[in-house]
């Protein structure tokens, strides 16, 4: 990022405290008419800013560091079970919150690429998928082609 302007850096404070892009240029002297045109100022100093998605998670506090902590507190996870018994509480026990620890280790894995998403392609409505080919000098003529065939 560029040595932001004083105006940006004000828009910036904003932003990072969570208002909208109204708010923000406002907060900024960001003079518009209607709410709707400071949304649109907003929206191009935001753009100008050109923030990366490494640049804005460190604008908010989010490290390499502070990410690996939060992540290993995820795998540790646990969840409180409270017992009670005729509307009396009776007792407490802690036991591994097992959705969360399996979530952290997931976005572990997709933050170090192992998992490859992959999505299935169909033709219209479900079915097969057909490659037409036209040729160059008779275009009324076609031809399709198997793709599922060896």
């Amino acid at each position: 990022m560029k040595n932001p302007s004083v105006k940006e850096r004000r828009f910036l404070k904003a932003y990072l405290e969570g208002k909208s892009l109204a708010e923000c240029a406002k907060y900024a002297g960001s003079k518009g008419k209607d709410n709707d045109s400071l949304k649109v100022i907003g929206h191009q100093i935001l753009t100008r800013l050109n923030l990366s998605m490494e640049e804005t998670l460190i604008l908010h506090g989010l490290t390499d560091e502070v990410l690996a902590k939060k992540l290993q507190e995820g795998l540790e996870a646990d969840r409180l079970y409270l017992a009670s018994w005729k509307g009396k509480f009776m007792d407490e026990r802690k036991a591994p919150d097992v959705p969360t620890r399996l979530k952290a280790v997931e976005l572990i894995g997709r933050m170090k690429g192992l998992f490859i998403d992959r999505h299935e392609l169909t033709g219209i409505q479900g079915g097969e998928i057909e490659l037409v080919i036209k040729p160059a000098r008779d275009r009324g003529e076609t031809k399709k082609i198997d793709l599922d065939s060896d």
